[in-house]
């Protein structure tokens, strides 16, 4: 397969699975502002981490062998940062400040200089 289409493919399952892991790590938050009763966060909680890691696993067992587990793990922090950055704006309804924007901006221009020069 295309290494455009194993990378697009790779992308996709990432940002996947780093929004079920996030909406699974902070469904408390919207538990507790619609009183959902524990027992029901803790099972949702555990489905997402499931998926989360149904879809994880494999992708980086399967399209993942050609990067270094570093960058593999870089590109998933920074997926969960900007799910739970959305999450926190869009879900739980919460300003962000504009320095987490230049944070997530300035380490996603790292992650790129990075790729750069090992290329280099």
């Amino acid at each position: 397969m295309n290494d455009i289409i194993l990378y697009s493919l790779f992308i996709i399952g990432v940002l996947l699975s780093s929004f079920f892991y996030t909406f699974g790590s902070y469904f408390f938050r919207l538990g507790e502002k619609y009183n959902i009763k524990f027992i029901y966060i803790y099972i949702i909680s555990i489905i997402c981490g499931i998926l989360s890691y149904s879809v994880k696993v494999p992708l980086f067992y399967y399209i993942g062998k050609k990067m270094s587990v570093m960058i593999i793990n870089i590109i998933f922090l920074i997926a969960v940062f900007i799910s739970t950055t959305l999450y926190s704006k869009f879900i739980l309804n919460e300003v962000i400040p504009l320095h987490t924007y230049i944070i997530i901006t300035l380490i996603i221009l790292l992650i790129i200089l990075n790729h750069y020069l090992d290329n280099k």
